[in-house]
């Protein structure tokens, strides 16, 4: 984990508004940074290390759990999804798509929880973002790892 703690730093969030808003600026695509996908998930932005890492919480909601009550494995791929792409996003500067996605699927996430997800660029080549993430509950237990692949278009 790149960041050692999950409280908010006024100045990393400074950079990563100025930085999304620049990618939005400068693109020729009509971009929703951060997409309305994350707003109905209620994401909130906690740590950004400029074009490496991010940090998101997600509330566990009631229209999310499955039929056994606990969060659908849907939406904690959503959650990856939300954390991942806008860090494609900043980390390449330009628009990307994920050429793949896998998750690992731990433990239950229950309601009224909130999950946060901590993602990083490993590898960033001319072409293609190779990046991973975790997501931990309230009380640090991993609930889920993922890996991806992105290419930068």
């Amino acid at each position: 984990m790149v960041f050692s703690e999950r409280l908010k730093s006024d100045e990393e969030l400074a950079l990563l508004w100025r930085e999304m808003n620049a990618m939005k600026a400068k693109s020729n695509l009509p971009l929703e940074l951060p997409p309305p996908c994350f707003h109905d998930m209620q994401g909130e932005f906690l740590r950004y290390s400029s074009r490496k890492a991010i940090l998101v919480s997600f509330p566990v909601l009631a229209k999310q759990l499955n039929p056994i009550g606990v969060m659908q494995g849907g939406y904690i791929a959503a959650a990856f999804d939300n954390t991942l792409g806008p860090l494609s996003y900043l980390a390449a500067q330009k628009p990307a798509v994920t050429l793949d996605m896998t998750q690992t699927y731990l433990r239950a996430a229950r309601l009224d929880e909130t999950l946060y997800c901590e993602a990083e660029v490993i590898t960033r080549g001319l072409k293609t973002l190779y990046m991973t993430a975790s997501l931990v509950d309230t009380r640090g237990k991993l609930v889920a790892t993922a890996q991806t692949q992105i290419l930068i278009l």
